[in-house]
C-alpha cells in the first residue's frame, strides 16, 4: 500500500514596488516527515498560528502548533499540544469539516475531537493567554454518548466568548443533533445546549460577531440513484439563546 505523506508548507508574500521580484519565504512546519492532516492557520499582528494533526508510525494521532512571531521569516519549535491514548487505540477526527483554530490578539484556542476508550466522542479545549507561548493542559470539554460521533465542529471567538457548534452523529440510525458551546471566560466554564435536532444535516461553516451567530448547514438524501439537497441558514442575535431559520437553495424535484 502506498503512503502519501503531505509536508506543510508556508508561502510569504512580501508586496515590494512596481518592478521587483515578490520573494518567497518557504518553511517545512512538518519536520518528522509523518502523514499529515486538516493544517490550518491564523494570523494576529506579525505573529502567525499553525496547527495540523500528525497520524505517527505507531498509529496514535498528535495534535501539533507551531508559531512565527517575525510574519514568517524565522519558527518557533513544534509543540504537541495533544496526543491519543496508544493503549486504547484512541482515534483523532482528521476531516476537514472542522475549524479547530481561534485567534484573537494574545488569545489562542484550539479545539480537538478525539474518541475515547469507550467509543465516546470527546472535545477536548486546549488554549493560550500569551500568543502561544504556552498552552494549558487539554480538557474536556463535551462528552458524548457510546457509539455517537463528532462529525463537524467550528469555533469562533468574539468579544470575549469563545463559541463551538458542532454536531453529533448516532452512528446505529444516522440522526443528529446540532450543539452549541459558549464561554465567557476563555474555556475556564462552558456551557453545551442543543439547537436543530436534525436528521443526517452536517454544518458547513459557522460564523460570530458579538452576539450574532450564523451557522450555514446542509441536508443531502440518495436513493437507489434518486438525489436532492437543501441549504440552510440559522441565525441567532442573542449569543446563541433562539435561533431563526431560512432555507437558501431553491426547491428542486429530485433528479437522477
Amino acid at each position: 500500500m502506498k503512503h502519501f505523506i503531505l509536508f506543510f508548507m508556508l508561502a510569504t508574500i512580501s508586496l515590494l514596488s512596481a518592478g521587483q521580484t515578490l520573494p518567497f519565504s518557504l518553511t517545512d512546519l512538518n519536520e518528522s516527515g509523518n502523514p499529515v492532516y486538516a493544517p490550518e492557520m491564523a494570523v494576529s499582528g506579525e505573529t502567525i498560528h499553525t496547527i495540523w494533526i500528525t497520524r505517527n508510525a505507531d498509529n496514535t494521532y498528535t495534535m501539533n502548533y507551531r508559531r512565527s512571531t517575525d510574519s514568517g521569516v524565522t519558527w518557533e519549535p513544534v509543540k504537541t499540544l495533544f496526543s491519543s491514548d496508544p493503549e486504547s487505540w484512541q482515534s483523532m477526527e482528521t476531516s476537514n469539516n472542522f475549524r479547530r483554530l481561534a485567534v484573537s490578539g494574545d488569545k489562542v484556542f484550539v479545539m480537538i475531537q478525539a474518541g475515547s476508550v469507550d467509543d465516546k466522542a470527546v472535545l477536548y479545549l486546549t488554549s493560550s493567554s500569551d500568543s502561544g507561548a504556552t498552552f494549558s493542559s487539554p480538557k474536556s470539554v463535551y462528552e458524548g454518548d457510546e457509539y455517537y460521533s463528532v462529525d463537524h465542529s467550528y469555533v469562533q471567538y468574539t468579544n470575549g466568548t469563545l463559541y463551538n457548534v458542532f454536531v453529533t452523529h448516532n452512528n446505529n440510525n444516522g440522526g443528529t443533533q446540532f450543539y452549541l458551546l459558549r464561554s465567557t471566560n476563555d474555556g475556564a466554564d462552558v456551557s453545551v445546549s442543543p439547537f436543530l435536532a436534525l436528521d443526517s444535516w452536517g454544518i458547513d461553516d459557522f460564523l460570530a460577531d458579538g452576539n450574532d451567530l450564523y451557522v450555514l448547514y446542509s441536508y443531502a438524501y440518495y436513493y437507489y440513484g434518486f438525489n436532492s439537497g437543501i441549504v440552510k441558514m440559522a441565525v441567532s442575535h442573542d449569543g446563541g439563546s433562539t435561533f431563526n431559520e431560512k432555507e437558501l437553495s431553491i426547491p428542486a424535484e429530485i433528479y437522477r
